[in-house]
């Protein structure tokens, strides 16, 4: 066969392509043997890719027939050469080869890529990256090379030497080395990273002082009037704010005219805006604080005015956009849209508008819509944007569009053929029931049936997948993926700032505005809700006819694109805006299948690339089928999105992205946690699925199931569903409507860091207000344990003190049972001997044998009160008989003090008082608690031992029962105390009646010391006492007790109160010849019966009815703890019969904790990322409204029946069941039945048409007489 043959042939050349194709693959996937030149290796990289080189290079393919390489199978093999060939080029073997393997592939590439061109046939978009960044590759390895072949040349003495001199000249040099030589040498000896450095050390130090200058000229431009030395007219001319307004309207006249100061007067209210925002979000430092005040001094006279400026304010954005939207700034953001003047003026003017709408300033919000709505032409403004969008749409299209030179349009069918039509036709668009098959199945039906000559043009067989065993799995360079996306055509590109415009205008869930883009209510009315989502559709590659070639037009060029497009999607429907909702759900446009599929499926190669980019985009993707289906009283939208989601691979994501965590390091995983700006991590992602699911599963059983964690899932998918479900948590609120609501949401991370010490005592001491509720209280508590988990999440840094804060509980216990060790000591050994007390062997090695035991277990049970109380027991006992026990004593004194130490330190890292001065310390009532602990302590060690008795006191605080003994006096002390005045009158009373009328009867026994006692008995005041008793020392007299007011009171108030029969029990007995003897019997009953009787019961009785009002507080406290719900204050009672439980109402549906999470969620969630209900409450809980909380109120009340009427509805059903069947039974019956009529029927009309005498007809005659009636 002769050569030109060969090109005119078909058949045999392109099985000749794919054997070769078969050789470069075998070559790739071998190792390759240097030292055999008859192997496959050196076979490709020579005679095969020459022959390549040579066919597609040769003049028979420009002038012969030339094969139809546009084919699909033909194009799978020049795709299969020319991946083969890329992984070729990066074997190792072929950049060491010196006789130009690389070079010659290189251009075999290149000139099958060329040939491709010419023949109207471009190259897989992956494909054609990969090819121009491995050429650049090679083409920069062969000028290194040649630079490294001239600068040898050079040192061999090859280039040309200055007269004279033995060195080279620089001349000579660069007379040697090319152009691109000399700009890789430049590059390699030029000081860059010096430069860097300077550079970012000049940043760091001058970004601060810069920011503060441009935070001042937004002042300054804001009151311009204030400015020193301007004079009385000046004022009057830029008084409130002229200044601004006289710009706006310079801007508005100017804009065709001279559109160069237009775009800078727009830049400079951008600026203002911008500037304030910078300045407060930097961090300001010493420097730039003295430097912006030293600048204030400067620029304004009023000292006032500089300490008014000067002060750093989190509204002073809000504050700047809405001046400037007083000033008319909005309103030139409107008209200037409208009038739709340049590129640069529209885009400068959005641009404007998206920096007074930033963070959803509702007042610039208002002054939008308000001017949108009332303004004569302002629709025109809506139209503007919705021919950006369809400009957008037509030039993405356009991009797509592949016409073959000579087969007119080419278009990917479902079954993957080409389809040509010469006159193209426009289809009638239909719609797709299901995504399942194209998500997931790259050889399945297309997402949309082919539109054969359709008005949208088909896409290039780039667009088409390959088989995934063809992936190329070729080495790129983390530096070059990237930079080499074409950019974002100009018409696309200004659709960023537009939608991000757009966003903005529905910001904080504005109604109006999302119901305003929608539908404007006149005859040119623009539905830019299903724009977007038709612009999202078709960027998303939506003319390619499959969702599996997602991941080819889905790129770093357009995913922030995507992003936002999504992200406005998101804001049109929370709030929620029911119709917006529904508009993207059953939109014809199958946007929904765009969204699902940018949550479920790979976006590749951009996710191996920029992960954090794809998972952003997921993210976004869920929240936005989140909004769709937010705060939905049906299930229509719910129902949408299942049928078009396959539940299992929805699940199925949900654990691959919880294990793609365990690829990344712990520190990588740490640090996104501790940063709030950290970028999201897979495992967040899946969350965000998790919770989607979540929403989903109560319309779903078999979604409902495979969440469900438990023995039937697998160790990996057991575990992801744990944890999700471990940091989801459920809560029910009240609308402004009345109607509940169910609210899912993740755990903040912060709220892990909420002790068990802190929960037990807020769910103890929540107090009941006056309607029997516990939510004003617990929500007083909020912003304290909300400052709490932030301290305790710095505690985790510190270890040592972490490790002695999380045993607070244990430390207070051992302190407790030293202090009870050391006073049992005391009172069994004081005063100490002066040696230790003896001890049998038998029992001395029982004590070191309990000793060895309970160290055992104490090691093993390190945590254990009851073990470390144990050995404890033994030590001291063993210390006592050992060194005696006043060194026992001794030592447990300074263990009682390092405890107590402990203690305190615990308590304040615990509660967060460590980081507080000493003053706010003590003012804590703990911390002044465990201080006198302390004191007491030392004052044992250096005092005396008897102070450690006061140490027993700590029972008190401890043990409640002794507490409330305690506090029945304290409780009503003042009833206490003004009763015991009142005794005291009354004994005053009778002291004064017994000095008048009874002196001579208080006659007391009383006992004298002798003189000589003193000098006898050796005692201390502490020591030993004396030994002799009796009345060695004393001597017994009687003597008149009432020899003055004073002695008659105070021995009234003594003797009289404690005796028990009163003052006649200490007074002389009368006799009845006495002159007062019935005065003296009134005077005595009198005393028993109001002082002792009635006057100390008084006392008493408060005491007891405090008690007993304790106990009833007490036990009612703990049965509304045991049988009431903390948050809606329902009863057990009312859960009785019904299908919901008590207790899972109180641990699932209201956990007090899970509304704790929500609200610290709150705090910690950027407000412009709030949903709809999060929003709400939010705003509640700013206006300190708690109407948000259910009271009396539970969702699984008010759905469910019943029992009774739950078995009677089952009962109903099987009896249902049981009808249906039978007439099903019956049916069949009577089908069978009509179909034997209609045979007797045929047959009997087939008998008419023969003969009377007939022997059939006879036969047949006979047997209808036999046949029954219906």
């Amino acid at each position: 066969m002769e050569v030109k043959e060969v090109y005119s042939s078909a058949a045999v050349i392109w099985n000749l392509f794919a054997n070769f194709a078969d050789d470069i693959e075998k070559a790739v996937d071998t190792e390759c043997d240097e030292d055999d030149p008859n192997s496959v290796h050196h076979y490709v990289a020579t005679s095969v890719v020459k022959l390549l080189s040579d066919f597609f290079r040769s003049v028979f393919l420009e002038t012969g027939s030339r094969p139809k390489i546009h084919d699909l199978e033909r194009f799978n093999i020049c795709s299969r050469i020319m991946r083969g060939l890329l992984r070729l080029v990066e074997e190792k073997w072929v950049k060491q080869n010196k006789t130009g393997y690389q070079a010659s592939i290189a251009d075999c590439m290149e000139r099958l890529r060329d040939c491709l061109k010419a023949r109207g046939t471009g190259l897989p978009i992956e494909l054609s990256g990969l090819l121009d960044r491995s050429l650049e590759r090679v083409r920069n390895a062969s000028k290194l090379e040649n630079l490294k072949n001239n600068l040898r040349r050079v040192r061999e003495g090859l280039s040309v030497h200055e007269p004279g001199t033995g060195t080279v000249s620089a001349n000579g040099l660069q007379g040697n080395l090319s152009r691109d030589d000399q700009d890789i040498l430049d590059g390699l000896t030029r000081p860059t990273s010096v430069f860097q450095d300077i550079v970012s050390e000049m940043d760091t130090y001058g970004q601060p002082l810069a920011v503060a200058e441009q935070s001042l000229l937004v002042d300054v431009m804001r009151e311009p009037e204030e400015i020193s030395g301007m004079q009385s007219q000046a004022r009057a001319a830029f008084d409130n704010g002229e200044f601004i307004r006289k710009l706006v309207r310079h801007a508005k006249d100017v804009w065709v005219s001279q559109e160069a100061l237009c775009l800078k007067i727009l830049g400079t209210l951008t600026a203002m805006i911008s500037g304030v925002k910078m300045s407060v979000d930097s961090e300001y430092t010493k420097e730039n604080l003295a430097l912006r005040k030293d600048l204030l001094r400067r620029y304004f006279t009023k000292r006032s005015k500089i300490r008014s400026v000067h002060a750093r304010r989190d509204d002073a954005v809000e504050i700047i956009q809405t001046h400037l939207n007083e000033k008319g700034a909005s309103d030139l953001v409107v008209d200037l849209i409208m009038k739709k003047g340049s590129d640069a003026v529209f885009k400068a003017s959005i641009e404007l508008g998206i920096a007074l709408l930033d963070g959803g300033n509702s007042v610039v919000q208002k002054a939008i819509f308000s001017r949108l709505v009332g303004a004569e032409g302002s629709e025109n403004s809506l139209l503007v944007f919705s021919e950006i969008i369809s400009t957008a749409q037509t030039k993405l299209r356009s991009t797509l569009r592949v016409i073959m030179p000579d087969s007119g349009e080419l278009d990917v069918s479902a079954d993957v053929s080409i389809q040509r039509s010469p006159e193209p036709a426009k289809a009638e668009p239909t719609r797709r029931p299901s995504v399942r098959p194209s998500l997931f199945s790259p050889k399945s039906a297309s997402r949309r049936p082919s539109l054969v000559g359709a008005e949208k043009s088909p896409p290039s067989p780039r667009s088409v997948r390959q088989p995934s065993d063809m992936e190329l799995p070729i080495d790129v360079d983390e530096d070059d993926w990237e930079a080499k996306e074409e950019p974002l055509p100009r018409e696309v590109a200004i659709m960023t700032v537009v939608l991000r415009f757009l966003q903005l205008l529905c910001e904080n869930h504005n109604s109006e505005m999302q119901n305003y883009l929608r539908n404007q209510g006149s005859k040119s009315n623009v539905n830019l809700i299903l724009q977007t989502l038709s612009f999202l559709d078709c960027i998303c590659g939506s003319t390619s006819g499959s969702l599996g070639l997602l991941g080819h037009y889905v790129n770093a060029t357009n995913v922030g694109l995507i992003d936002q497009t999504i992200v406005t999607l998101t804001e049109f429907c929370q709030g929620p805006c029911h119709e917006n909702q529904n508009a993207i759900a059953s939109n014809e446009a199958e946007g929904l299948d765009i969204i699902i599929a940018l949550t479920l499926l790979d976006i590749k190669p951009l996710q191996d690339k920029a992960e954090d980019l794809v998972l952003g985009l997921k993210s976004n993707a869920v929240k936005l089928l989140l909004a769709i289906i937010e705060s939905r009283q049906d299930s229509e939208n719910a129902e949408r999105l299942l049928h078009n989601m396959p539940v299992d691979t929805l699940v199925d994501k949900i654990i691959q992205h919880y294990h793609a965590n365990e690829t990344k390091s712990s520190e990588a995983i740490g640090a996104a946690e501790d940063n709030d700006r950290a970028p999201l991590t897979p495992r967040e992602v899946g969350h965000a699925m998790f919770i989607l699911a979540h929403q989903l599963a109560p319309y779903n059983p078999e979604l409902e199931e495979l969440l469900k964690p438990g023995s039937g899932q697998t160790g990996l998918r057991n575990e992801a569903l744990s944890h999700y479900y471990a940091q989801t948590e459920t809560i029910e609120i009240v609308r402004h409507d009345w109607t509940m609501e169910r609210i899912v949401f993740p755990v903040p991370p912060v709220c892990a860091y909420l002790t068990p010490e802190t929960k037990r005592r807020i769910f103890l001491e929540t107090e009941l207000d006056e309607q029997g509720s516990k939510v004003p209280d617990f929500c007083g508590h909020t912003d304290v344990l909300f400052k709490e988990m932030k301290w305790q999440k710095l505690l985790r840094e510190t270890k040592f003190v972490y490790w002695i804060s999380q045993r607070m509980t244990l430390w207070q216990s051992l302190s407790s049972d030293v202090a009870w060790l050391l006073n049992i000591i005391v009172a069994l050994y004081y005063p100490f001997p002066d040696s230790a007390p003896a001890l049998s062997l038998l029992f001395s090695n029982f004590l070191w044998l309990a000793l060895l035991i309970t160290a055992i277990f104490t090691v093993m049970r390190p945590g254990n009160r009851k073990f470390l109380l144990g050995f404890l027991v033994c030590s001291l006992t063993r210390s006592v008989y050992l060194v005696g026990p006043e060194t026992t004593v001794r030592l447990l004194g300074w263990l009682n003090l390092g405890l107590n130490i402990i203690s305190s330190v615990s308590y304040a890292g615990n509660m967060g008082t460590m980081k507080n001065s000493l003053r706010d310390m003590l003012r804590t009532p703990r911390f002044f608690y465990d201080l006198s602990l302390v004191l007491t302590c030392l004052a044992g060690l250096f005092v005396h031992e008897f102070f450690y008795g006061f140490l027993l006191f700590d029972i008190v605080y401890r043990e409640e029962t002794l507490y409330n003994v305690i506090k029945s006096v304290t409780k009503n002390g003042r009833s206490i105390l003004l009763t015991a005045v009142l005794a005291v009158i009354l004994v005053y009373m009778f002291s004064m009646a017994g000095y008048v009328l009874f002196a001579d009867d208080f006659v007391l026994e009383v006992g004298h010391k002798k003189n000589n006692t003193l000098a006898t008995c050796e005692a201390t005041a502490l020591g030993v006492p004396c030994e002799a008793t009796g009345n060695d020392f004393y001597d017994e007299d009687e003597e008149l007790a009432c020899t003055s007011m004073l002695t008659c009171m105070v021995t009234t108030l003594v003797y009289g109160l404690r005796s028990g029969g009163g003052i006649g029990d200490v007074l002389r007995k009368p006799s009845f010849n006495d002159e007062y003897f019935f005065a003296r019997v009134l005077y005595d009953l009198l005393f028993f019966f109001i002082v002792i009787i009635i006057t100390l019961n008084l006392i008493f009785g408060v005491i007891i009815d405090t008690f007993a009002d304790l106990r009833t507080e007490k036990q009612h406290k703990d049965d509304v703890l045991r049988n009431t719900c903390f948050i809606c204050g329902l009863e057990r009672s009312a859960f009785d019969n019904k299908a919901t439980s008590f207790d899972y109402h109180y641990m699932r549906e209201h956990n007090l904790w899970s509304y704790l999470y929500f609200m610290i969620m709150l705090q910690v969630k950027d407000p412009t990322e709030f949903t709809g209900p999060e929003s709400y409450v939010a705003e509640q809980i700013k206006n300190e409204k708690l109407d948000w909380f259910p009271r009396l109120r539970a969702m699984s009340l008010s759905n469910t029946e019943t029992l009774s009427d739950k078995v009677e509805m089952r009962a109903i059903q099987k009896e249902l069941l049981a009808t249906q069947t039978l007439v099903g039974k019956l049916s069949e019956q009577l089908a069978e039945l009509q179909r034997q009529m209609s045979e007797h029927k045929n047959r009997r009309d087939r008998l008419k048409l023969m003969p009377g005498n007939h022997m059939f007809r006879t036969t047949a005659s006979d047997d209808a007489v036999d046949f029954p009636l219906l």
